[in-house]
């Protein structure tokens, strides 16, 4: 259980974004606030939703973007919650393979100073990562404050709060996904290094001790493999789903940043259409 008390700073923060991450170490005080607020925003996430669709008139080209932008960020962020709630077991299931692995190492390795030295990394990396992604909030939210009177359909409320924070909710699950990859290559190295001392160690060791020593690899490869499909399970469709999101407010962040730079007149041209009438213009030109 070495590896989780290193990294409760990272898991707390995550978990005030409503991703349910169980570890070995929690108290009962701990999985109820977590279990509490993840049903909350179960609840939460459709009605918010719904009424952030209903509340939407679409008559502009960027009125279908953010349409479409709402619907990514609000299912998103509902099967994050809902699958890192689901998988409860299978988290706790890792996490008990991570210990097995250290327990295995313990004898040969002395993981607390790369436990230390990977906790501060992944401190380091996730506030930076947030105040990087409050940074981009902050900017589109002043740049659509700048263009307000082109843009008379967009109302800046509560609502955009809630739906800048249901952003946030998936970029802190690729965080997640990310700590779990970078838990799997380090406890890889360490078996690896383990092997080649192994290698070492069996030249000159007795029949009794190679038969210990191969059983002790492979009963650690096995752990690492089953550590590496219960991973898996843990991030199946949230993680689909947020890799579209992700993708499509990439792409609409490129879209937004052109017409602020090229056209800042473009979406005056579909009002303007809107004055012209059509039946009139036709006759005019077929009577010349």
């Amino acid at each position: 259980k070495m590896l989780p008390k290193y990294l409760d700073f990272y898991f707390n923060f995550l978990r005030c974004f409503g991703i349910c991450l169980e570890t070995p170490n929690m108290t009962e005080r701990s999985k109820f606030l977590i279990y509490f607020w993840a049903i909350s925003l179960l609840f939460f996430i459709p009605i918010m939703g719904v009424w952030a669709i209903l509340s939407m008139k679409i008559s502009h080209l960027n009125e279908t973007l953010i349409f479409v932008q709402i619907i990514l960020v609000y299912s998103a962020t509902f099967s994050i919650v809902l699958e890192t709630f689901l998988a409860k077991n299978h988290q706790f299931r890792f996490w008990k393979l991570i210990e097995k692995l250290e327990y295995s190492m313990s004898e040969t390795q002395n993981l607390i100073p790369e436990y230390r030295s990977f906790s501060c990394s992944t401190k380091r990396r996730i506030l930076i990562c947030f105040a990087y992604s409050v940074a981009i909030e902050c900017f589109v939210v002043a740049m659509h404050k700048v263009y307000e009177s082109r843009f008379d359909s967009i109302r800046w409320s509560i609502g955009w709060l809630v739906y800048y924070y249901f952003i946030a909710i998936g970029r802190m699950q690729n965080h997640n996904h990310i700590l779990v990859i970078q838990i799997l290559k380090m406890h890889a190295k360490f078996f690896n290094e383990d092997l080649r001392r192994t290698g070492r160690v069996l030249m000159n060791s007795t029949n009794q001790n190679v038969a210990k020593e191969l059983n002790l690899i492979k009963f650690r490869h096995a752990y690492l493999w089953e550590a590496v499909e219960t991973a898996n399970k843990c991030n199946r469709w949230s993680q689909f789903f947020n890799i579209i999101q992700n993708f499509f407010l990439f792409t609409s962040a490129f879209y937004w940043a052109y017409i602020f730079v090229r056209i800042p007149n473009f979406f005056n041209v579909f009002s303007k259409l809107k004055k012209i009438n059509f039946t009139q213009l036709s006759i005019r030109i077929f009577s010349k």
